[in-house]
């Protein structure tokens, strides 16, 4: 593990990022006259965990939406989780992972 993922805490190993994920994005909308807004947003199976944490990170980025991602081994990563690894989002996206690089036992949000 690197010194990094001590601190940001979720595990996701090089393997992990190549499998499928459900992401969902919750967009950032102000209620309308009758108080509507999104009720719903169907969450959008990605071919891979790469992908649907670089939507993820465009996301954030742009502060268009909310994104969660449910790994396909079942992890959740939350928006707070997510925002942690937008640091590091040049590494997760890139190839050079290899093992384990986040630990979910101990990851705490920030600020928590």
């Amino acid at each position: 593990m690197t010194p990094e993922s001590d601190l940001i805490g979720i595990a996701i190993s090089g393997e992990d990022l190549d499998r499928p994920a459900q992401l969902t994005i919750w967009p950032f909308c102000a209620a309308g006259a009758d108080g509507g807004g999104a009720k719903g947003v169907e969450p959008r199976d990605m071919p891979s965990l790469r992908q649907a944490l670089d939507e993820a990170f465009a996301a954030l980025r742009a502060a268009t939406g909310s994104p969660w991602i449910i790994t396909d081994s079942g992890l959740i990563l939350t928006p707070a989780s997510l925002l942690a690894l937008l640091p590091h989002a040049a590494a997760i996206e890139g190839a050079a992972i290899e093992g384990a690089i986040f630990d979910a036992a101990t990851f705490e949000a920030p600020g928590a």
